[in-house]
């Protein structure tokens, strides 16, 4: 097979820069809106490490989270007696309107081209519930939990005009169930269907004029997985169930790529891929352009057209390391023209 064509480049979520406004410019400037069609605000402060900061969403009823050593909290044991379960404001919906006017104070200077849409980069709920909340309480707290977050992404719509959003579900805690690499077991049966089903409940609630994309993801912290990819098997026939399932278009599919993976193995599933979605492949590492190019040749023995990505967000990478990943995406975008 021929090279493959890479004319896009894909941010997942989290930049290590200190607000919305600094990515949004960093981005916008470092490539064409036909490159980046989508730019994130890179989830700064506490949003940074993912899902962490959502245990203040719980404050009003403790009981239900995990303790920080993910050890349960046996403190209240769920039963008629049991304090009702009520939550803060989950508050996805209140940075992404913040960040929103950043976006749109750049696009009206021309800073972001027209055509670019402002993504807004969503956890599901099962990594939520799977990360923080307590096994006993988990089905208790899901339709809860839920369905606040889904109001976060109706007001999100409501505010934000559907022809400048694109929202994105992050899916690590899906990824981590069917790798059998969680630290407690799941609370619903079949496991494959059930992830399916939860994360379709999510999809209903995004208008279809709305960008959507699903980011499968092995975690990144520090830039480390939970458990390393055997291939991309797993997340293969997972996206295919769920892309099956899906009444709607998917705009794109995020996929990772370890360091190490320069070889034809670990993309041999994608021949298995069955999507009309544009692939993202997360298989640029810092301060490794060659081996970037080793991955690329590799996964275009399978693929003839994608676009690149790193393999998680870079909330918690160094400026340095961003300054390479952006380096070396413009150099592959480059070598196109």
């Amino acid at each position: 097979m021929a090279n493959p064509t890479i004319t896009e480049v894909h941010f997942v979520g989290s930049v290590c820069l200190p607000d919305s406004l600094a990515v949004f410019r960093r981005l916008a400037t470092s490539f064409s809106a036909q490159a980046l069609r989508t730019i994130p605000d890179g989830e700064p402060s506490k949003r940074c490490n993912f899902v962490i900061f959502q245990r203040e969403v719980f404050s009003k009823c403790p009981f239900v989270l995990l303790n920080s050593d993910f050890t349960p909290n046996t403190s209240v044991e769920p039963g008629p007696d049991a304090p009702p379960i009520e939550l803060l404001p989950v508050q996805y919906d209140d940075f992404a309107i913040a960040s929103y006017k950043s976006f749109c104070q750049l696009k009206d200077t021309g800073v972001i081209e027209d055509g670019v849409r402002f993504q807004v980069s969503l956890p599901t709920p099962v990594n939520v519930l799977g990360s923080l909340i307590n096994p006993a309480w988990r089905t208790k707290v899901e339709p809860v939990y839920a369905e606040a977050l889904k109001n976060a992404v109706k007001r999100i719509q409501d505010i934000i005009p559907v022809s400048d959003l694109a929202i994105q579900f992050d899916m690590a805690s899906e990824v981590a169930y069917l790798e059998d690499a969680c630290h407690t077991p799941p609370w619903f049966s079949p496991l494959e269907e059930g992830l399916v089903e939860r994360v379709l409940e999510m999809v209903a609630c995004v208008d279809k004029d709305v960008e959507l994309g699903f980011h499968f993801c092995y975690g990144d912290l520090g830039h480390v997985h939970f458990t390393q990819p055997k291939d991309l098997a797993v997340v293969i026939r997972f996206a295919n169930m769920l892309l099956d399932k899906v009444e709607r278009p998917v705009s794109w599919i995020h996929m990772p790529v370890p360091k190490a993976r320069t070889d034809h193995q670990y993309f041999e599933a994608l021949l298995d891929l069955r999507t009309s979605s544009k692939l993202f492949l997360g298989l640029v590492h810092m301060d490794d352009y060659e081996g970037t190019e080793a991955r690329l040749k590799s996964a275009g023995a399978y693929v003839p057209n994608f676009g690149i990505a790193t393999e998680c967000g870079l909330g918690r990478a160094s400026k340095a390391e961003l300054d390479s990943a952006i380096s070396i995406s413009q150099s592959i975008i480059a070598k196109q023209h």
